[in-house]
């Protein structure tokens, strides 16, 4: 009875020290790690143009991007480009105030020890006064996986990607 007691208490210790191990890992992202890898994401989907439609995007030199998923984050900067980020209601208010236009949004931020996995769509904001009824047949995103080795961030692939 003893030996099946102690069995218990050593599998829990195993246990819950493996599961310290894990948040320590995950904690191992920063603030720092998630705006590099953010940094990474918008040069490629706006400087490379590489987001489905970026054509369509009326005002290139001053970007709309949502504050969801990265509102504590601070955003780049880009030669002639300039990030607004805005709340979700901030957006519709522009778009009824403007009329429809393209947005950024960082739909996915998953992350773990060393790897951050990020999506990121390209999405009508559609005015209350819009001639629009079901919706654009446009837009789109992309999901990269980016590794820290060494140091240093690197895009490993495209995960997938979409259009609307």
């Amino acid at each position: 009875m003893m030996r099946g007691k102690f069995f218990i208490i050593i599998l829990t210790a195993i246990l819950i020290i493996s599961g310290c191990s894990k948040a320590e890992s995950d904690s191992d992202i920063t603030k720092s790690d998630k705006e590099i890898v953010l940094k990474m994401i918008l040069e490629k989907a706006i400087v490379e143009k590489y987001i489905f439609d970026y054509n369509l995007i009326k005002n290139k030199n001053e970007i709309v991007i949502s504050e969801e998923n990265i509102k504590s984050l601070s955003l780049p900067e880009f030669e002639g480009i300039s990030f607004v980020m805005l709340s979700p209601k901030e957006i519709q208010k522009k778009a009824d105030k403007e009329g429809d236009y393209l947005f950024l949004k960082i739909t996915e931020l998953e992350t773990s020890s060393n790897k951050i996995i990020v999506s990121i769509s390209n999405i009508w904001a559609v005015g209350k006064g819009s001639n629009v009824k079901f919706g654009y047949l446009s837009g789109g995103g992309f999901q990269i996986s980016y590794t820290k080795s060494n140091g240093i961030w690197v895009q490993d692939e495209i995960v997938k990607m979409w259009i609307s």
